[in-house]
């Protein structure tokens, strides 16, 4: 598991991808969960562990144009969507992009950037 400058549609996290139909899921820990969690992906690991099952799916949408990790973050922090019950987007947080045809690919946010699990 190493830090990606890419997103799973393949594009650049600076770098749009136009005409494509593309999900976005944003999860969060759950409310219940070990505030010791709230840190970035190598902390957590050191602590026992990533474990996905400690999140929660708190808002999933369509973009017909692939919005960069750099524009979800914005999004999610300053205008966030109708029907967002989430948190706005910090350490810990995911971000699944699902483009057309291909695999899904999830984020890891980082104190600074984005890091692909």
């Amino acid at each position: 598991m190493s830090q990606s400058k890419y997103n799973g549609c393949g594009i650049g996290q600076t770098a749009r991808k136009e005409h494509t139909m593309t999900t976005i899921r944003i999860y969060q820990l759950k409310s219940d969960s070990d505030p010791r969690l709230f840190r970035s992906f190598a902390d957590a690991v050191k602590a026992g562990g990533f474990d996905r099952n400690a999140y929660s799916k708190v808002y999933e949408t369509e973009y017909r144009d692939t919005p960069t990790l750099e524009e979800i973050f914005q999004i999610f922090n300053e205008t966030q969507p109708e029907g967002y019950t989430g948190h706005s987007l910090s350490v810990s947080d995911l971000v699944e992009m699902q483009c057309e045809g291909q695999e899904p690919a999830t984020y890891y946010c980082e104190p600074i950037g984005w890091r692909m699990i």
